[in-house]
């Protein structure tokens, strides 16, 4: 004991008092309330965040822990930078001083929330970097130069308003490779805003979260939002979404008008864009949980000889249904928008469609105009004389492809390959325009009932306004081996 170790500079208590002192001690550990002391309980207390400028770098570190709660905002008014919340030693620094802003969490506590508000965007010339902080939001423009913005949260970020560099990087990583506890999106982009390079590349990654509810989305963009990289820099989506049973439409990945005046738009200049979304699961009652969903008035395109590559995998669990791979939905929403397309200026586009559970979760489905390769006011895939690829993964779903009038395929001059089991269709034919080769393949070796080219022509109307068949370079059925 800490008195016998050290007899010869303490005395012995006297019998019965260390014992007294030990329970005391006890007690105070425990965080017990003492009414008449005036104490408090330390346990469920907001803990402080610490603030300190590091040459021209403001460096917030959060350093709850546990599940307690921390909450700091940063407002900028365009003289000074203000912190307030749960934030401790100097709260207040200059504009001038400042040209970079790190957040950490030393803490690792679940409740960590850090915004940057005010009434002038910030301008940050050596760039913004969070790691750790469970949700980050952002309501004030933030600018940078060369250097990136990169938002690294175990839980959520959400952006409504412009975030921007000319040669930096743009990260926004809301998936921790885990479902975190709660209802939310994993990374929401919205409003008319930009999130957008110069000539940077653009990383989002987001995962919807774990309770029952609906709409628990991966990756969110709409209500007009503009998600742009620039030069040959790449856009990379990529969602998973959540929700445990509750009501459904809890998507991988949302590109969504919403019914605004302008489109929903993630874009490249000249680089490859690739977007992959997978569904939640939800309860036996719960529908359209979709991999990725283009509705409204979304719009996923590459400018140059940039690729687009979309892949979904829909969600759901046994029972449910109407859990789509991929979607494309032209109906505006009472919006003056074009319709809904994915399109390229000078690369190809691959789709990869994978039903999710269900007899009507289709692997693809292509509703009200939605298009693929073309940016006219028809819905769809478009690649402006460029190749377009389709595969589609049937599973349990009764057909293929899901389609409703005006719902386009367009390759120009390029070839179309569409890789199915089977090309039957729910709904109305597809149209497919090209003056390419037209290859229809199997997924796996062969055809799950046989290939009839009557039976495929009845299907999806190729080139009506041409010469059918006949107006294509060529036509492959099946593939070697």
């Amino acid at each position: 004991m800490v008195w016998n170790a050290f007899a010869n500079r303490f005395k012995a208590p006297r019998p019965g008092k260390e014992r007294r002192r030990r329970d005391r001690t006890a007690v105070r550990e425990r965080g017990a309330f003492f009414p008449s002391l005036g104490g408090e309980s330390l346990e469920g207390r907001a803990m402080l965040a610490v603030a300190n400028l590091v040459g021209n770098d403001l460096q917030i570190d959060f350093i709850a822990t546990g599940s307690t709660s921390e909450a700091v905002t940063i407002a900028s008014d365009g003289t000074n930078y203000t912190l307030a919340g749960d934030i401790t030693g100097t709260t207040s620094f200059s504009v001038a001083s400042v040209n970079r802003i790190t957040l950490s969490a030393s803490g690792n506590s679940t409740a960590q929330q850090m915004t940057f508000q005010g009434g002038t965007p910030f301008s940050l010339s050596s760039g913004l970097s969070s790691t750790g902080v469970d949700t980050v939001t952002i309501t004030q423009e933030i600018s940078t130069a060369t250097a990136n913005i990169s938002l690294t949260a175990p839980r959520n970020i959400s952006v409504s308003a412009s975030l921007t560099t000319t040669s930096g990087n743009i990260t926004l990583d809301a998936d921790s490779g885990s479902p975190a506890s709660g209802s939310f999106t994993g990374v929401e982009i919205a409003g008319e805003i930009f999130v957008s390079t110069t000539s940077g590349s653009i990383v989002i990654e987001g995962r919807g979260g774990d309770t029952a509810g609906a709409q628990q989305i991966g990756v969110f963009v709409g209500s007009g939002a503009f998600v742009a990289a620039g030069g040959s820099g790449s856009l990379s989506i990529t969602g998973v979404g959540g929700g445990a049973s509750g009501q459904g439409s809890n998507h991988g990945v949302a590109i969504d008008g919403g019914g605004t005046a302008r489109n929903t738009v993630v874009k490249t200049a000249d680089g490859n864009l690739s977007i992959t979304g997978t569904g939640g699961s939800g309860g036996a009652a719960d529908e359209y949980n979709l991999g990725v969903v283009l509705q409204f008035g979304g719009v996923a395109t590459s400018g140059g000889t940039g690729t687009v590559t979309v892949s979904g995998t829909g969600g759901g669990a046994a029972g449910s249904n109407n859990n789509w791979g991929v979607r494309l939905d032209g109906n505006t929403g009472g919006a003056t928008t074009d319709s809904t397309f994915i399109s390229s200026s000078g690369g190809a586009i691959t789709v990869n469609a994978t039903a999710g559970v269900g007899s009507t979760s289709y692997p693809i489905s292509l509703l009200d105009k939605g298009s693929i390769g073309t940016t006219a006011a028809f819905g769809g895939l478009s690649s402006l004389n460029h190749n377009i690829t389709i595969k589609t993964v049937q599973g349990s779903a009764s057909a293929a492809f899901d389609a409703t009038a005006n719902s386009l395929i367009s390759a120009g001059t390029g070839n179309v390959t569409l890789q199915s089991d089977t090309f039957s269709v729910n709904g109305t034919d597809p149209i497919i325009t090209s003056t390419g080769t037209l290859t229809l393949q199997p997924v796996s070796t062969s055809f799950s009932s046989g290939f009839s080219l009557a039976t495929f022509a009845g299907d999806f109307s190729v080139n009506p306004s041409a010469s059918g068949l006949d107006s294509l370079t060529g036509l492959s059925i099946g593939k070697a081996g």
